[in-house]
């Protein structure tokens, strides 16, 4: 099921990002018991972790915004994930490179799938406040 998407981001915005996940049916897919599991990187071998959210999946949970300062991860157990990375957050990656993540889901029996991963591109912002 692993999917790449590869964001940019202007230091100091909030990024956002929201994804319906269906299983081989063509049904949503069932996230519940799941937790889910996000870090952020400035590269893939041991490296400083910039940013990391988990969340826990409930039966019945249905799909939230996270705050845009702080970000985080929210998840409806019909398949749906919002991902958000806070500005708190963005203003402190390194200017003009690219960055590494990835979101991953538990299952309640411990089996680790990797839903998503990619680059996020960083570019200063102009605007200082």
């Amino acid at each position: 099921m692993e999917n790449f998407y590869d964001p940019n981001v202007v230091l100091g915005d909030t990024l956002r990002w929201s994804m319906a996940l269906k299983n081989s049916a063509g049904t949503s897919y069932d996230l519940t018991g799941s937790t889910l599991s996000m870090q952020v990187r400035a590269g893939y071998y041991p490296s400083q972790v910039l940013v990391s959210y988990s969340i826990g999946v409930t039966a019945g949970s249905t799909i939230s915004t996270p705050e845009g300062s702080s970000g985080g991860l929210a998840a409806g157990t019909a398949g749906s994930i919002n991902v958000c990375i806070g500005s708190n957050y963005t203003k402190n990656f390194p200017p003009y490179t690219q960055i590494f993540y990835d979101l991953q889901q538990i299952s309640s029996s411990s089996d680790t799938l990797t839903l998503l991963r990619g680059k996020i591109g960083t570019i200063l912002d102009v605007t200082r406040t």
